[in-house]
């Protein structure tokens, strides 16, 4: 069953050019994707590419120029702010920065209780026990609640915002990037820890990154996005092991292998994103591509099935071939 379905979405920002004229940047350019329930949706492309402005409409902290959200089958989209904050409760965030996204004049305790008010879900001692409760299940000591975010590591601020998340009982969670500030070690740490917490409480990710290596850990299927689009879907191994899309398999060819010795595929865009203000006709990838013909001017290719859940927007996607050396990367990935 799908617990989150979106239809169309837009997101453009208006911008001044001149004294009257405006122009717009299509941070979101008419995208469609799904999340199943107890599943990881995986977010990735380069920066600028608009995951995160994604995952910020979805949960409407960012209002969609136009298309349809719809969580539990209902349509959000359009919904008054008094009532979707009853579907807060079921939609929470963990952010990309870890102490940017905590008060840094609250404790610990009234950062994670504030939720737990705001929807009368606990007050006094249930609430103080609820904290307690969090913060265990986020491998923290419960005399955390009472110290202020600069004294925790990157890590445990981290563990802090998932802890906020999980308050209100969530169904459903967004990801920003909630690893690509921390260590290595560290981002090991919070994987496993979201991984166990989907497990023990049924809950459902959508998780924005740029570093394909984590998202080989976490996520069921993998939506790839470029230049406000989503350009491929499929599950996780089918993307890795047989992509069908050429900023997919660029992506890929750019993520270290620990064998020295071993002979991968390089691909090296040439060029920088085009600007989402003016993007270029046809597929918007062509001016880096170099599969890219006149068809690939003149026409967009829309995102098709072409082999069960896989889903590729290049009218080329039949010549691309798997990746080399792909046995040497599962190995090291698994």
């Amino acid at each position: 069953m799908r617990i989150l379905e979106v239809k169309g979405l837009k997101k453009y920002f208006p911008v001044k050019i001149g004294l009257n004229k405006t122009a717009y940047v299509k941070a979101i350019d008419n995208i469609d994707f799904f999340v199943n329930e107890k599943e990881t949706l995986g977010l990735v492309g380069e920066s600028g590419s608009g995951k995160s402005t994604t995952g910020m409409a979805i949960l409407r902290l960012l209002e969609p120029t136009s298309g349809e959200i719809l969580f539990n089958g209902k349509n959000i989209t359009k919904i008054k702010q008094r009532e979707m904050q009853k579907h807060r409760k079921d939609m929470q965030i963990v952010f990309q920065d870890p102490f940017a996204s905590l008060n840094p004049r609250w404790k610990i305790g009234k950062t994670i209780g504030e939720a737990l008010e705001i929807h009368k879900i606990a007050k006094g001692k249930d609430k103080q026990r609820r904290i307690d409760e969090l913060l265990d299940i986020v491998g923290l000591p419960s005399e955390s609640k009472n110290r202020f975010p600069h004294e925790f590591s990157g890590g445990q601020r981290q563990r802090i915002g998932i802890a906020r998340a999980l308050a209100v009982n969530p169904k459903f969670i967004v990801c920003d990037e909630p690893v690509s500030a921390l260590d290595v070690s560290v981002q090991a740490q919070i994987i496993n820890l979201l991984n166990d917490l989907k497990e023990e409480f049924g809950l459902s990710y959508l998780f924005i990154a740029h570093d394909l290596g984590v998202v080989r850990q976490i996520c069921d299927r993998l939506a790839v996005m470029y230049l406000g689009k989503i350009v491929e879907i499929a599950s996780t191994e089918d993307i890795f092991l047989k992509p069908k899309h050429p900023y997919t398999k660029a992506l890929l060819s750019a993520v270290p292998v620990a064998d020295p010795l071993a002979k991968r595929e390089e691909i090296i865009l040439s060029g920088e994103m085009p600007n989402p203000i003016s993007p270029p006709t046809g597929c918007g990838f062509r001016t880096r591509c170099h599969m890219a013909t006149d068809l690939c001017v003149d026409s967009r290719p829309n995102l098709e099935q072409i082999d069960n859940d896989h889903q590729v927007a290049c009218h080329y996607s039949d010549k691309i071939g798997g990746r080399k050396n792909v046995e040497i990367f599962a190995a090291q990935t698994t």
